[in-house]
């Protein structure tokens, strides 16, 4: 398994019926989501394990797919920082 960030942008009159759909994938989806949109930032960020990119989207609410950015991620030491960059 690996970690994928999902960020998601939406208007505020897709506002609601994007935490519908999110909230009918399953609180385990629910629960690893932040949002931003009572600060005027109408846009998800989910940190979530899954086998492949193709896996994390169907976390997404179907009408807002098209527009996720998924990104696998990683925690990395200091250490690990520095030899990548070496």
């Amino acid at each position: 398994m690996s970690k994928f960030l999902i960020q998601v942008s939406h208007t505020p009159q897709e506002c609601s019926e994007a935490m519908d759909e999110v909230s009918r994938k399953g609180s385990d989806v629910m629960e690893k989501t932040y949002w931003g949109c009572h600060f005027g930032e109408h846009t998800s960020w989910t940190i979530i394990d899954a086998s492949s990119e193709s896996e994390a989207l169907r976390s997404v609410p179907n009408m807002l797919q098209d527009r996720a950015e998924i990104i696998e991620v990683e925690q990395l030491t200091p250490e690990q920082v520095r030899q990548a960059h070496q």
